[in-house]
């Protein structure tokens, strides 16, 4: 459940918007795939830590 939610969230701030310029396409793609590792292993260890709760 927690996993499926921030992957929601995550895809949400990915998803590409119909008023989006190519030049807000292109900047998002090259931040997620500067950030996008470093927001995945924050994803892994947050899962982790909220399996260990439960």
């Amino acid at each position: 459940m927690f996993v499926e939610r921030e992957l929601a969230r995550a895809a949400d701030l990915y998803r590409e918007r119909p008023d989006d310029t190519p030049e807000t396409t292109s900047m998002l793609r090259a931040w997620f795939a500067v950030e996008g590792s470093a927001a995945l292993r924050a994803l892994v260890e947050r899962a982790s830590a909220e399996a260990r709760r439960d």
